[in-house]
């Protein structure tokens, strides 16, 4: 999805700025309008979603789609960032895909 040769670059006055800078017009559009499946939401499925809520992934068109049958424990609060000790019993998928609609409400999980 990285553009091989030049690329236009908007200045654009968004949340979105620093990657038409980075990596052009045409990688901000296709990515926000490319659907993605993440399975788990534990440590890297955290970093995951908080990075695609971040970057603005599937806020025109798409989903993110995040898959985890696993319920929150006590002991994955230290390095699973997304869940609060309020959360603990609940679905990972669940709690995780509110927590990355709270960092950017434009993408659709």
């Amino acid at each position: 999805m990285l553009p091989d040769g030049p690329v236009a670059r908007s200045i654009v006055n968004n949340r979105y700025h620093d990657y038409h800078v980075i990596f052009g017009d045409e990688f901000v559009k296709k990515a926000s309008h490319c659907s993605s499946f993440v399975v788990g939401a534990g440590a890297l499925g955290c970093e995951f979603i908080k990075m695609f809520a971040l970057m603005g992934l599937s806020t025109q068109a798409g989903k993110i789609t995040v898959a985890d049958d696993d319920n929150i424990k006590i002991s994955n609060l230290n390095r699973q960032f997304l869940f609060r000790k309020n959360h603990i019993g609940k679905n990972k998928s669940e709690i995780a895909c509110e927590a990355g609609r709270n960092i950017n409400r434009d993408v659709c999980f």
